[in-house]
C-alpha cells in the first residue's frame, strides 16, 4: 500500500539529494512509498529540479570524473553524438 512521506522523511530524501546521492534517495523513496523503481526515479528527478530551482547553491551536481565508468561512457557518447549531428547538418548545409 503506497503512503506519502511525512516531512521528517522528506527531509531526508531531500539532504541524501542535496548531498548528491541520487541512489540513496531513490531507496529511500521505494522503502517509505513501497512504490515501483521507475515511480520513485521520476519522482528524485523531479524534487532534484525543484530543490536545484530553490537552493542552487546547495544542490551539488555530479561531475563526470564522479561518475561511474557506465555513466561516464553513456555522458560522453551522448556529446559525441550531439557533435556528430551538428556536424552532419553543417556539411549538408554547406553542399546544398
Amino acid at each position: 500500500m503506497k503512503r506519502e512521506p511525512t516531512a521528517e522523511e522528506r527531509e531526508k530524501i531531500d539532504r541524501a539529494i542535496i548531498d548528491g546521492d541520487r541512489i540513496e534517495a531513490t531507496s529511500m523513496y521505494i522503502s517509505i512509498t513501497e512504490c515501483g523503481l521507475t515511480e520513485a526515479q521520476q519522482f528524485i528527478k523531479a524534487r532534484t529540479v525543484e530543490l536545484q530551482t530553490e537552493h542552487p547553491e546547495k544542490v551539488r551536481k555530479e561531475t563526470p570524473l564522479e561518475m561511474g565508468p557506465r555513466r561516464l561512457l553513456f555522458h560522453i557518447s551522448r556529446r559525441v553524438k550531439i557533435a556528430y549531428v551538428f556536424i552532419k547538418q553543417l556539411l549538408y548545409n554547406l553542399i546544398s
